[in-house]
């Protein structure tokens, strides 16, 4: 047996892995699986759950790319039917692109460049809404429920030992489970598995159908006002190539900060996502906005510390989209009382808006409704005296 195989055994032996049980256990971090823990922790216990996320959790998990996450006639009627007390912006704010040196707005005579898929949602019309409004508790007061790991396998609770759901982690720990809530892509759910001998057809099929595109969004903080355009913006990033589009939004300047904040954002593809492709397209985003605000010509600087606008920079695993296909998981997530898919990015089920006399087209429910109905379709299933979900 050679040295190298030896050694490559040895180091086998060595790594020891760390077991945890939890009853419920929650993986991602967005707006959903906040709001998942706090229903969880009122009703089982912080003992009874932990959140996994793979980084520190911070602001830009609730944001949803800096823009504002709710627009659409069906989205903002949903909205209001289920949080009633919440209070909305008085008008609704529109979109509109860049051509000619000019904005305009959509649905005139000017057409605006090709748009990328999951770019549309952004035309509709948005109606402002603060998010400190709808902040979950376990947020900004998480106790000891959040748990920051990278989850690198998961084993179905019928080909464990124990019965149960196993989470393999790269701090080298098993976290086990009765029920699994999954809050990320669905795509990742399935690439967690080595094998999907142990998932239904069905349920393999509808993840692998449901898309998945990543994106970055930079915040930025001027230290004056820029504009009064309150609108949401769309770029273009190639006057040439369909590139698709810059698309952000500015707040109002803060008269006590003396400050103006904004956001834009961009989609990216897998194949175009190397350091130098996301630096290129970073350095076209800030060549762009200068050219459209000449306000700003020249002020970002390379140095970042020295720059006078400040940035910050987020990379998002999934940037939310319409979700087309919700049929078909119908009669599907339910057969499955122990895992659940919640998110901006996961299924509506039909039988549940039925119930709550919500008759709305599915596929026109996106982004922050979404991801608040799909936790509150799975909660309304939870019976409080035994502790678990049907």
């Amino acid at each position: 047996m050679s040295f190298s195989i030896l050694k490559s055994l040895k180091k086998n032996e060595e790594i020891s892995y760390k077991n945890s049980y939890y009853p419920y256990l929650i993986v991602g971090s967005e707006f959903s699986s906040f709001k998942m823990l706090d229903f969880l922790r009122e009703n089982c216990g912080d003992e009874s759950v932990r959140l996994l996320t793979s980084h520190t959790v911070n602001s830009d998990d609730l944001c949803f790319a800096g823009m504002r996450p709710l627009r659409g006639k069906t989205n903002i009627e949903l909205f209001q039917k289920i949080e009633p007390g919440i209070h909305l912006g008085e008008k609704l704010c529109q979109s509109v692109f860049y051509k000619d040196q000019k904005f305009r707005t959509f649905g005139g005579r000017a057409k605006p460049a090709s748009m990328l898929d999951n770019e549309d949602f952004f035309t509709s019309e948005s109606m402002p809404v603060d998010m400190n409004q709808l902040t979950p508790k376990s947020f900004t007061n998480p106790g000891d429920t959040i748990h920051e790991c990278i989850v690198s396998k998961i084993i179905h609770k019928n080909e464990s030992n124990s019965g149960k759901w196993q989470l393999y982690t790269k701090n080298n720990e098993i976290l086990e489970c009765d029920y699994l809530v999954f809050a990320e892509p669905l795509a990742k759910f399935l690439s967690l598995f080595s094998k999907t001998d142990s998932l239904e057809k069905k349920l393999i099929d509808a993840c692998g159908a449901a898309g998945r595109r990543r994106g970055f969004a930079i915040h930025f903080t001027a230290p004056w006002k820029i504009t009064d355009r309150l609108e949401t913006l769309f770029i273009p990033q190639s006057l040439t190539y369909d590139w698709g589009h810059f698309i952000g939004e500015f707040l109002e300047f803060d008269q006590e900060k003396g400050v103006q904040e904004f956001s834009f954002f961009s989609l990216i593809d897998d194949e175009n996502s190397s350091p130098a492709e996301l630096s290129k397209k970073i350095r076209n985003l800030k060549r762009s906005i200068q050219r459209v605000f000449g306000e700003i010509r020249g002020e970002f600087s390379k140095d970042s510390k020295t720059s006078l606008i400040k940035e910050k920079i987020v990379f998002l695993d999934q940037v939310p989209s319409y979700f087309e296909n919700d049929c078909d998981f119908d009669n599907l997530m339910w057969k499955t009382s122990d895992l659940f898919f919640i998110g901006a990015g996961s299924p509506i089920e039909k039988k549940y808006l039925e119930e709550n006399n919500l008759d709305y087209n599915r596929a026109e429910i996106s982004h922050l409704v979404r991801s608040m109905l799909s936790v509150s379709q799975i909660t309304s299933k939870f019976n409080v005296e035994k502790k678990h979900f049907f």
